[in-house]
């Protein structure tokens, strides 16, 4: 086997590998070609195959001539979506459908009026039992039946690949007449075959530049018109791994949606113009589509896909940034502590944004529609509003001395957790900032800093894939917000509630907060540290630093109990029966001590004071050389 070095490698393998566990082999999979199945190959493979139509009314809406009503009437509401039932009401049961297995494919695309004929692939396979039955045990006489002697208890399955190229005339509009595929009758038994059907008429596609071209659209469907024969042998009339591919040298038209031209939502109108070079060549019947550009620019081949993909292309951040930015975290909180060095840090982000929206005003002038220049001069707007959002958060740091010393706080906070959560990762190295991480930072903090600017009523949304660094953007500015009320509110003031999470995922709550709580843990070792004391008392205040799950029962007490409370959903409970290992389930959901990663133990939670009065469950690293063990436990509450 070939060794896969690259993710893109990998993940062209493991689709291919999906493809023939969920459809079967295709034509680049010569091992498989003639494969021999120790059960029906219906039973083995979910998809891409069609059965036999069945001569009954019921199946009507299979019928390929009726596809194209089928689909102009999906959009138009005629079926009412599903109410959701209210939380407290059982939703009703569903309503058993009758299973309808497909029995054609077929494929739309459009092509130049002067078209009259194109090419047609069909591939297939079909599987033959082995041994082979006659056609009195596939087809009995409705009087008769066979007899469970004629059928072996054990089949194989033998596959035999198919492929034939049908030459085939374009209506010139309606439905054109049917033309039968070589060589595809019923395996071991004959009749019937599969066919292909046609149906075209004039179209007028639009372009972007408003121009219209004359086009004829095409739908062309395979149906298996092959004759059924006994139920428990059926995948014999089966065809597996349908497909059809077609072909014309004057190549396809593209269509474009317009829809967002005269859109009236923002939304729609961002994304005509983000995807406005995005086009299709076919849309599939019954299966999605496929197709490919030659060498000249035209696409010349469309295929139905029963397995379709999309290639996402990863979202990466911009890291080439001026050499007089500082990004690195403990760099920028030494340079906090003076207000003309923290300026000289940052003063060139902004400058940096500003040539990168220069840039982007260059492609607006290269855009031909109205309605896109329309957007993309909103869209400049903003970018402009931004900029002058972080110029603004520079200028607060340099005048606020408060926003100044809770930017420090932050900066130490994130630097110190991401040290302790990847020490290997910076043992020659310091924890950094990306670019929009610092920037977003930026942007947001004059609103956080100032209860009276017009900011605060904006919602700023942070996009970004997965793994980019959208949880370091946001602890950052939690931190911030933390240290900041702390700073502006002596003693006990500044406790209290000062940010929320919200996750809509269990799990991606609780890796979120580990994550969170490794930052809290870092606030609350500078809250303790006799440094950052003045006038003998914590700059970031008396009461302790701390984070909050609030979650279902479930996963964590909702009270403490005590005397006469003793309840499953009680602490005292909890803690009692994993101590003495009554119950695995650990009174809270943290698997290790988010500052060094050490596993809990059982010794690792207690109610505080006691069990018959607890006030609070405390929860202690149980490695001996953490500083969260002991006197000292984490900086977590987990009884809501």
């Amino acid at each position: 086997s070939q060794t896969m070095t690259t993710s893109v490698e990998i993940r062209d393998h493991l689709v291919r590998i999906l493809r023939r566990d969920l459809i079967g082999p295709g034509e680049e999979d010569d091992d498989l070609a003639a494969e021999v199945l120790t059960e029906a190959p219906s039973r083995w493979y979910l998809t891409g195959y069609l059965a036999p139509v069945e001569a009954t009314a019921e199946d009507d809406e299979d019928d390929p001539s009726q596809q194209e009503e089928l689909d102009n009437l999906a959009g138009d509401g005629g079926v009412e979506a599903e109410t959701p039932a209210p939380d407290d009401e059982p939703p009703e049961a569903p309503v058993a459908k009758r299973r309808v297995r497909p029995t054609s494919i077929g494929i739309t695309a459009l092509l130049p009026a002067g078209v009259d004929a194109i090419d047609v692939i069909v591939s297939w396979g079909e599987y033959r039992t082995e041994p082979p039955l006659p056609e009195t045990v596939l087809t009995p006489e409705p009087e008769t039946s066979p007899s469970p002697k004629d059928i072996p208890s054990k089949l194989l399955w033998e596959r035999m690949p198919r492929r034939e190229i049908v030459r085939l005339s374009v209506p010139t509009s309606g439905r054109g007449q049917a033309v039968l595929v070589q060589n595809s009758t019923t395996p071991m038994k004959g009749g019937g075959a599969l066919r292909l059907e046609a149906h075209a008429r004039p179209y007028q596609l639009k372009h972007p530049d408003g121009s219209v071209e004359d086009v004829r659209a095409l739908s062309v469907f395979l149906v298996n018109h092959r004759q059924a024969v006994l139920r428990r042998v059926e995948d014999v009339a089966f065809i597996f791994q349908a497909h059809i591919e077609l072909q014309c040298d004057a190549g396809f038209a593209a269509r474009r949606d317009l829809s967002g031209w005269k859109s009236n939502d923002e939304d729609v109108r961002i994304a005509d113009l983000h995807y406005r070079d995005v086009c299709d060549y076919a849309i599939g019947r019954s299966a999605s589509a496929g197709w490919d550009m030659s060498p000249d620019g035209r696409v010349k081949r469309v295929w139905t896909e029963s397995l379709p993909t999309a290639e996402v292309e990863r979202v990466a951040p911009n890291e080439k940034m001026p050499k007089s930015i500082v990004f690195d975290m403990e760099a920028l909180a030494e340079a906090a502590n003076d207000a003309a060095t923290l300026k000289r840090a940052l003063q060139d982000l902004p400058e940096a944004y500003a040539k990168w929206i220069a840039s982007e005003r260059g492609k607006r002038e290269a855009l031909h529609a109205e309605c896109h220049r329309d957007v993309a001069d909103v869209l400049l707007e903003r970018m402009n509003r931004a900029r002058q959002r972080i110029e603004t958060g520079i200028e607060v740091l340099e005048s606020n001395e408060k926003a100044r010393r809770a930017f420090r706080f932050m900066n130490e906070a994130l630097a110190r957790a991401s040290r302790q959560r990847d020490p290997k990762r910076y043992e020659h190295d310091s924890p950094k900032w990306r670019p929009f991480q610092l920037a977003f930072i930026l942007l947001t903090l004059p609103g956080i800093a100032d209860k009276k600017l017009s900011d605060r009523e904006t919602v700023d949304l942070l996009f970004f894939p997965t793994g980019g660094g959208k949880t370091e953007a946001y602890l950052g500015l939690a931190a911030f917000t933390i240290a900041l009320r702390r700073l502006c509110a002596s003693g006990e003031l500044g406790a209290g509630v000062a940010v929320i999470m919200r996750y809509t995922l269990r799990l991606l709550t609780l890796d979120q907060l580990a994550r969170a709580a490794g930052v809290i843990c870092a606030l609350e070792l500078a809250r303790t540290d006799p440094k950052n004391n003045e006038n003998g008392m914590p700059l970031l205040g008396t009461w302790p630093i701390e984070i909050g799950l609030w979650v279902g029962s479930d996963a964590s007490p909702n009270r403490m109990g005590g005397v006469n409370d003793t309840g499953d959903a009680t602490a005292v409970t909890r803690v009692r029966k994993f101590r003495k290992g009554d119950s695995e389930r650990a009174p809270a959901p943290i698997k290790a001590c988010p500052w060094c990663q050490t596993p809990l133990g059982k010794d690792s939670f207690r109610c505080v004071p006691n069990d018959k009065l607890p006030i609070n469950l405390e929860i202690r690293c149980a490695n001996a050389d953490c500083v969260f063990t002991g006197d000292r436990h984490l900086p977590i509450l987990v009884v809501d």
